[in-house]
């Protein structure tokens, strides 16, 4: 991302302690784009054992509405005992006061292992969720009060613990004796965090009570499947955005949720949600600022 970071006079800067009428100002502002953006990117609300996370487009969303500057620090590629990953820590600075808040992120290929059924992530996608980590961190500690973005959930759906520049190897595990293996159970939520190019987007079959069931398979043959219900203007919203995507050719991102048959013969991918890949790390224009 080329961002240049804005240098301030540190004279011609003054901070005073918040009152409480201002701080209160703050967050009626952070609550208010939060509704906003709630109700206009709702693709960008993933729910987590019951508890509703957002990701990365509503934190570019939100560094545009409090005209951020982010600016990328450090970066640092690890490789440890066969995996690799990166630790990056990005500054979120607000220019018409000077205030500003680091926040660090980390990614290994390990943990994208776990996220995809054992298939490790490419060096690309390991870096660029560091990032995106980092990224959500500064902005959220800086404006919205420490929170916790999706981007930044483990595999298992918690939440991150405090990232360390240098990681060091866990001591080896006491041989025991050996067990009945059992296989681990995979999260409930599945996030590529990468780009999937689709090749069919197409009606499966139609409900008598006007619901539609929609297949969507992606170049590499993975189905999915999503239903549409009869009146329901944010899934047939997803629908074409899957449809316009598919037609022109753009990556997207898919968030699924695999489910067990009725009749208990497999599984298959429900899609929760969707969002198309732009132009990384692209400032948006004014036009595409939705407040």
């Amino acid at each position: 991302m080329s961002e240049e970071l804005v240098t301030l006079d540190a004279g011609e800067v003054t901070i005073a302690p918040a009152s409480a009428e201002q701080l209160e100002a703050n967050v009626r502002q952070y609550q208010s784009m939060q509704k906003t953006l709630d109700r206009l990117m709702p693709e960008h609300l993933i729910e987590v054992r019951g508890k509703m996370f957002r990701k990365k487009g509503y934190w570019r969303a939100i560094a545009q509405g409090f005209s951020l500057v982010l600016e990328l620090l450090t970066e640092t590629r690890h490789e440890l005992d066969g995996d690799f990953g990166y630790t990056v820590t990005y500054r979120a600075t607000e220019p018409r006061t000077g205030r500003y808040s680091d926040g660090d992120g980390a990614c290994y290929a390990s943990e994208k292992a776990q996220r995809h059924g054992g298939i490790g992530g490419t060096e690309h996608n390991v870096r660029a969720h560091a990032h995106t980590r980092a990224k959500n961190r500064a902005i959220a500690d800086l404006v919205a009060f420490g929170e916790v973005s999706y981007d930044e959930l483990a595999p298992d759906g918690s939440e991150p613990e405090a990232v360390s520049e240098n990681p060091q190897p866990r001591p080896a595990a006491k041989k025991a004796a050996p067990k009945k293996t059992v296989a681990p159970k995979k999260p409930a939520l599945e996030d590529h965090d990468g780009a999937e190019y689709l090749q069919t987007v197409k009606v499966a079959r139609e409900f008598s009570n006007g619901g539609v069931l929609w297949h969507i398979v992606n170049t590499a043959n993975r189905k999915y499947t999503y239903i549409v219900n009869a009146g329901n203007q944010g899934q047939e919203d997803t629908v074409l955005t899957l449809e316009n995507a598919c037609a022109a050719g753009d990556a997207v991102q898919i968030v699924f949720e695999e489910k067990q048959m009725k009749n208990g013969n497999g599984t298959f991918n429900a899609l929760v949600s969707c969002e198309v890949i732009k132009q990384l790390d692209e400032p948006l224009t004014a036009d595409e600022i939705p407040f």
